[in-house]
């Protein structure tokens, strides 16, 4: 025997007759092909054994416990593609998602675990990468175009390549706030401290100042029916 084993669905080894000592049976269910790597050098379920005395491709489940490390890749018509270290299905493929049971650390630049995704390193993204979290759910894209944050609710924060901000919804600003781009807010904003702007702010909703506003050196533009309004209100 060797220490790369193999076993499949279809096979059984039954020992007799001893010229076709394995049974084939088209009808098992779950169907699936095994590769396995038993540091032990124990039988698979297709070599000679005696009873139930063979690997079945993971610590625990093999008859010597001399070594551990033992490495499985299994296909199965319904799972997908399994990926398992020692007593753990580390990593799962299917057409509809890919699971993993451990943090999953790919080209040493990012992490993915069910708890977080971390980025170690730069990471170069040449189309666009979409993480969805939460429910109801927060979902990050990050796009040659730029980034997105989208928040239940409608909330979004946008980024574009040029740097110009987007925010819609309602904006908390806890801080002194300094624009030196573009910023377009769609919603309500509220700042508790300084803002200073060196562009140019748009407002499509309503916006309120509890302190002192310096315009002395900015050039305003308000819209007709904004003009009206404050010539309205102060009797012109």
């Amino acid at each position: 025997m060797v220490r790369i084993k193999g076993a499949n669905s279809d096979y059984t080894y039954i020992g007799v007759p001893e010229t076709a000592p394995i049974k084939e049976d088209l009808n098992s269910d779950p169907l699936y092909l095994e590769l396995f790597i038993c540091p032990n050098n124990q039988p698979s379920r297709v070599e000679p054994h005696e009873g139930d005395r063979y690997c079945n491709g993971t610590d625990a489940g093999c008859p010597e416990k001399t070594h551990a490390g033992h490495v499985k890749v299994r296909l199965e018509k319904d799972k997908g593609v399994v990926l398992s270290a020692k007593d753990v299905d580390a990593l799962t493929v299917s057409d509809t998602a890919v699971t993993s049971a451990v943090p999953l650390q790919v080209a040493n630049a990012l992490q993915v675990s069910n708890a977080e995704v971390k980025a170690t390193a730069p990471l170069n993204v040449s189309k666009a990468l979409t993480v969805t979290v939460g429910n109801p759910p927060v979902t990050l894209k990050v796009s040659p175009d730029g980034i997105s944050m989208q928040a239940p609710g409608g909330a979004e924060v946008t980024i574009d390549a040029s740097g110009a901000i987007a925010l819609a919804g309602n904006t908390i600003i806890s801080g002194n706030m300094t624009v030196s781009g573009n910023v377009n807010i769609s919603g309500n904003v509220t700042v508790s401290g300084e803002v200073t702007v060196t562009n140019k702010v748009t407002f499509s909703g309503n916006g309120k100042i509890a302190g002192p506003l310096d315009l002395s050196d900015a050039d305003i533009t308000f819209s007709q029916d904004t003009v009206k309004e404050i010539r309205r209100q102060m009797g012109f």
